[in-house]
């Protein structure tokens, strides 16, 4: 499966994001096609398993897009600004 955009990892991210819910969805439509419990537990586990990676895949995108935002933000003298120091806080817990 080629991804569109390959040199952006976010857009890449989203895309088998999308595609992953695309299959959470038909993997819904068959469990409920049949009263066959293990068939049902086996596609209820593998539904499981992809919202997993669609977690790992949406940490990862803020991940980066913190990583991007904090990057952006420092001065040409190498001081961070009042909006990085905000951000900072609000990742530790402090309040400001």
């Amino acid at each position: 499966m080629q991804y569109q955009n390959q040199s952006h990892p976010r857009s890449t991210t989203q895309q088998m994001r999308q595609h992953l819910v695309d299959t959470i969805s038909r993997l819904r439509a068959d469990a409920g096609a049949t009263r066959e419990p293990q068939f049902q537990a086996m596609i209820e586990g593998a539904i499981g398993v992809l919202a997993g990676l669609i977690k790992e895949l949406e940490a990862y995108e803020q991940k980066t897009a913190l990583t991007g935002q904090l990057s952006a933000h420092h001065s040409p003298a190498g001081e961070e600004t009042s909006a990085v120091h905000h951000m900072a806080g609000l990742k530790s817990g402090a309040s400001m």
